[in-house]
């Protein structure tokens, strides 16, 4: 399994975006109701983090930095510059297409009245009931092909940011160089020597070894301490075993 912690807002921002949109992707696809009902709350939550932060400006500026990074790797010794020039052009390409695009992403979902109302109601648990919402629980009865074609109707503003964010975080995870390292009584310290930033940490391990990780982090300094996972409540203990994990440090 591999476990990724964020060390700045940004990238946090960045992984939380992607997780909504891989949800969302995943649910709309199925056709009943329930699935259908999931992929919207989805996409409510990414309309809130459209509205609160202006994602679209962060991720060009990630993107920039990427593309003025790799553009000093041309002509150095070792370096492929087939496969350079192509990133350097999907780079360039991502940046065109979100500055082009209008105004702030999710602006157009403002004034949608369905989705208002779901968003309205998510506060409170078990919100979203029929009593509640009727329009919400009519949408989920309209034919399959109704709500897809809906669907795509709010999602197409989004088609530029999310192709720019699976780049950005596909340069990002690749960057890091693989170390092993072990947690000794399931503790782990490190001191960052990276040059440039580490926006990302990932912890790979082997799942049946019944552990999982907090990370925790900043700049300079980074800790992990290991956590037994039990059948029986209270579910989670302190390992004090020595744990063989792989570290990556990802650079931007």
């Amino acid at each position: 399994m591999i476990f990724e912690q964020p060390l700045n807002e940004r990238m946090r921002l960045f992984l939380r975006v992607e997780y909504l949109t891989k949800k969302l992707e995943h649910f709309r696809k199925q056709d009943t109701s329930w699935e259908s009902g999931t992929a919207l709350i989805s996409l409510v939550e990414l309309f809130s983090l459209f509205e609160r932060n202006d994602i679209k400006n962060e991720i060009c500026k990630e993107l920039e930095r990427h593309n003025q990074r790799l553009s000093k790797m041309q002509g150095l010794e070792g370096i492929d510059p087939h496969a350079l020039n192509q990133i350097l052009s999907e780079l360039q390409h991502s940046i065109r297409n979100l500055q082009q695009s209008a105004g702030k992403l999710g602006q157009t979902l403002r004034d949608d009245e369905l989705l208002n109302s779901v968003r309205q109601r998510l506060a409170i648990p078990g919100g979203t009931c029929s009593f509640d919402t009727p329009s919400y629980y009519y949408w989920l009865h309209i034919p399959y092909s109704m709500r897809q074609a809906l669907f795509n109707q709010w999602m197409a503003p989004f088609a530029p940011l999310s192709q720019a964010l699976n780049l950005l975080l596909h340069l990002t995870r690749e960057s890091a160089n693989p170390q092993q390292e072990m947690a000794y009584q399931g503790f782990y310290q490190k001191t960052i020597e990276i040059n440039g930033s580490c926006p990302l940490v990932q912890i790979q391990l082997d799942r049946n070894l019944g552990v999982y990780p907090e990370i925790s982090g900043g700049k300079y300094r980074m800790s992990v301490r290991f956590w037994q996972f039990m059948p029986t409540p209270p579910h989670t203990a302190p390992c004090n075993l020595d744990i063989a994990f792989q570290l990556r440090c990802c650079v931007a």
